[in-house]
This record gives structure tokens, sequence and C-alpha cells, in this order.
């Protein structure tokens, strides 16, 4: 099944191809290939029951070149100010819940990465406000190995390691789009691993 301009509970792909197997009530998803964008998510095999309200799903997810504002969906708002392209792998749990037929779903994202990141930075943007664009941190590329969880309520980073060149950085904390981020990052910083910093707002 290839389905174009495919959109989900805020998340949108310009392309999901997807091979399904039924045997009601449980569908199983056997593979997924989804292009947000430049990048791409390939997913492993899952499986879930449809006649329930709320469900919890496990995959093993493969990124390639992907937006994080993408990928994150209806949490994107939380990370406005920060831009990244990801590869690399997660293991990821999905757990919903929803009140009615109707209703929009809860959704409740757990997450451990092991990501290469490139062109990641930080800037003064926040959703519906225009202001002219100031980049405030930026490093062209480094290795990220993260357990974080999202929900309604922002990002919460339960531990995130960042190996640069000649770096090594540990940061806990959360982000969302009402406070920006709250981090406790540590370690070694060599200004040499950065592209670029600037006064914060």
């Amino acid at each position: 099944t290839e389905v174009e301009d495919a959109r989900f509970s805020g998340w949108r792909a310009e392309k999901v191809v997807l091979q399904v197997a039924w045997k009601q009530p449980v569908a199983t998803l056997e593979k997924a290939v989804i292009q947000l964008g430049d990048g791409t998510v390939h997913a492993n095999r899952v499986s879930y029951d449809t006649r329930l309200q709320e469900g919890k799903v496990s995959a093993r997810i493969e990124l390639a070149n992907a937006s994080l504002s993408r990928l994150l969906g209806p949490f994107s708002e939380d990370v406005f100010f920060m831009k990244m392209s990801i590869s690399g792998d997660a293991d990821t749990e999905l757990a919903w819940s929803r009140k009615g037929k109707s209703a929009e779903p809860s959704i409740h994202v757990k997450a451990k990465t092991d990501f290469r990141i490139k062109d990641f930075l930080l800037d003064n943007q926040r959703p519906r406000v225009k202001k002219p664009l100031k980049v405030l941190f930026a490093i062209p590329s480094l290795g990220l190995k993260s357990s974080i969880e999202a929900d309604n309520e922002g990002v919460r980073i339960e531990r995130a390691q960042a190996s640069l060149p000649n770096s090594v950085l540990v940061a806990t904390g959360k982000i969302n789009g009402k406070d920006g981020f709250d981090l406790d990052m540590r370690g070694d910083m060599h200004l040499q691993d950065i592209g670029k910093i600037a006064a914060f707002e």
C-alpha cells in the first residue's frame, strides 16, 4: 500500500509505503518506509489490536537525513527553536489513549537513540511570533545517544550524551514550547567543535 500526503494526529508524510497483514482484529505492519521531506524513516514489524481505545506498540526505526521537527509532528512546537538533521537508529515505544471515538488521541512517546546529527542549531524563533532569525548556537556534526520522552507537556531528556570530535557532553532536562529549554549540560567543550555561538535572548 502506498499513500501520498499521509496524515495522522499531527504528523504528515509526503509518502508512506506499507506492507500490512490483517487478521481481524489484529493489524500487523510488516514494513514501513516513510518519506518526510528530504528524509526517510524505516520501521520494522509492529502488531496492534484495532479494538482498543488505548494501547502501546514498540518498534525499532532507522532514520536517514530526517528533520527533527518532521519526526516530532504534533510535538514540534516544543522544539521550534531547535533544528537538526538525524540519521541512525531508535528503539521507540508509542502509547496512546482516546476518550471517545471522535476525540484526538493522547500520545506518549519514549525513545532510546543512537544518532548521527548534522547541522544542529538553536535559534531565537518561536511559534507564531515573527522576528528576524538569529542563530544562537550551532554545531556542524555530532553523535547522540539519548533516552527521551515526549507527550502533550513537552519533551523530557532523561539522559543525552553528545560526542563531538574533541568534546563529550551529557545533558538532562526538558524542552517545551511555552518555557523553551531547561537543560543541565556537563562536560568539557572545545570551541573548535562549535560552528557558531551568540548571546542568548
